[in-house]
């Protein structure tokens, strides 16, 4: 009985984290227009996030086998975070190889948390609201991901997308496009595109056709996985 009561307290303590991870993501997204001012911004919810990420819905989670490798990414994509942000404050451009490694740590982190927030809604008993607010979580991770990797990629080759305007650049100079690249994500994550966004280089188009792909498959594999298990609960 004693483990029943558990069970149930975890369950909904993993509902609460759902709910949580949705609404600072959603903050995240809804501060963009603020980043070009402040691009601390950015890097300080990121790192929110990945913290409650780690400390929260992590320690919640029925999955155990992948807890380590998520702290340790985590832990590795903060560490990394710190410097770039102090970076952005003395309006210095990052170097290639770091960018490469901040870009890649904070995907990697992402991704594995993606596969640990799905497999964690597949084994949900019941679909509730919470379940859905998670499924909602992982889709908007995926658009925000798809920003980070857009805006690396920019850093790597400048040539990649058409010219943009530098609305969101420093005092000194550096250029911010982050926001842009996130909001452009998001364009492609919906199928919608953005004409303030236009891939030139094969490689730009590449990561726009898989961000769009991506965002149509999680979304017919959550509808089916809904639908199946409400169907299973109604038998």
């Amino acid at each position: 009985m004693n483990r029943r009561r558990w069970n149930i307290e975890r369950i909904r303590q993993r509902h609460l984290g759902y709910r949580y991870a949705l609404v600072l993501l959603v903050l995240l997204l809804m501060l963009q227009p603020l980043a070009h001012g402040l691009p601390l911004i950015n890097c300080g919810l990121v790192i929110v996030l990945a913290t409650f990420l780690m400390v929260c819905l992590t320690r919640v989670s029925p999955l155990l086998n992948s807890r380590i490798p998520a702290y340790c990414l985590g832990c590795l994509a903060i560490a990394l975070e710190i410097p770039y942000a102090v970076m952005i404050l003395q309006s210095k451009s990052p170097s290639f190889l770091f960018t490469l490694a901040h870009v890649v740590a904070w995907i990697a982190f992402f991704g594995l948390c993606l596969f640990r927030v799905v497999r964690a809604l597949i084994r949900e008993p019941y679909v509730t609201t919470s379940v859905v607010m998670g499924a909602a979580f992982g889709y908007l991770l995926i658009g925000f991901s798809g920003g980070m990797v857009l805006d690396a990629l920019m850093y790597l080759q400048a040539d990649s997308f058409a010219p943009l305007q530098d609305v969101y650049s420093s005092s000194n100079g550096l250029i911010l496009r982050l926001p842009q690249m996130i909001l452009g994500s998001f364009g492609y994550l919906t199928s919608v595109g953005t004409a303030a966004l236009v891939p030139v280089s094969l490689t730009a188009q590449v990561i726009c056709t898989l961000i769009t792909i991506t965002g149509q498959l999680y979304i017919a594999i959550m509808i089916g996985l809904i639908l199946g298990r409400f169907h299973h609960r109604r038998g």
